[in-house]
């Protein structure tokens, strides 16, 4: 999958082969659109639909819209940024890397979060997206994006729907695509035996075995039991899309948090958008070293 095997991509180079991947998908409870008056067979696709529907949710139920889980502390819902083109860094030919956030994709994600405010769990500052699954299978919020851990104690039941990451602007497909990649340093003490033991990883048919959500190739599809299985078509759909809101720098992590503590800023801290990103764009700097 292109986005995926492009998360180990390094100035042109291919760093690794995944053997695993996280796959995020859109989770709706059926009949609680029905009892805000929303067509239950119609999933939001759009940022703009999933903020009016999360909305009309909480109005004319009193449920939770939206699952908010910033108890997590990471780029909070990264899958719906990766439903747009953006980026928060770029990286150049030369490896210099400097902050992309002041774009209409990274301020409409910002914008998308705080019109769906009103409609989280008051304590959503502390969920995690186990907490936020559990909530959903409780029957006690609308919509999720989740992958299929949430499955685990609701896959026989009718009463939900799954459907693609909304996107920016409904033709722009994504979401986030995570998962672990294997590769052999050039100053490994047994290069034969490491490449063989990283082919058998991503063999097919372990492929279909070694899984976080789905396996990271169609190969891998094709010899497990999801292949056969209608409720995990979304997921194959899905995963075509998938990719991850920065490339892989040495500044993952530290990037990933600052992104987290924007969004707070805004959400807990009632700070103003264009404020925010401001204040990434130096925080990002800081980081690199710029």
């Amino acid at each position: 999958f292109p986005g995926i095997t492009g998360m180990y991509m390094w100035q042109g180079a291919n760093m690794a082969i995944p053997f695993t991947t996280d796959c995020r998908i859109l989770w709706y409870n059926k009949e609680i659109f029905e009892e805000a008056g929303l067509d239950p067979e119609v999933a939001p696709k759009t940022w703009e639909e999933l903020v009016s529907m999360a909305n009309q949710i909480t109005e004319n139920t009193g449920k939770y819209g939206f699952g908010m889980d910033l108890g997590l502390q990471e780029f909070p819902t990264q899958s719906l940024y990766c439903a747009s083109t953006g980026s928060i860094i770029n990286v150049a030919e030369d490896g210099s890397i400097t902050p992309n956030v002041n774009t209409d994709e990274f301020k409409g994600y910002l914008d998308t979060l705080l019109s769906m405010k009103d409609t989280f769990e008051p304590d959503y500052t502390v969920l995690t997206h186990h907490d936020v699954a559990k909530l959903f299978a409780e029957g006690q919020m609308g919509i999720i994006i989740g992958n299929t851990l949430v499955d685990t104690d609701i896959y026989d039941k009718d009463w939900y729907a799954q459907a693609l990451v909304p996107s920016i602007d409904g033709a722009t497909n994504g979401a986030f695509g995570g998962g672990f990649g294997i590769s052999v340093s050039s100053n490994c003490a047994y290069p034969e035996q490491a490449v063989k033991f990283a082919q058998l990883l991503c063999s097919p048919e372990y492929c279909a075995k070694l899984i976080s959500d789905i396996p990271a190739s169609d190969a891998g599809i094709a010899n497990s039991e999801m292949a056969s299985d209608p409720k995990f078509d979304v997921y194959f759909d899905q995963i075509q899309y998938a990719r991850q809101a920065q490339p892989k720098t040495l500044y993952y992590a530290e990037i990933d948090m600052a992104v987290y503590d924007a969004v707070s800023e805004m959400l807990v801290g009632g700070a103003a958008i264009d404020d925010v990103v401001a204040g990434l764009e130096t925080t990002i700097t800081e980081i690199v070293g710029g």
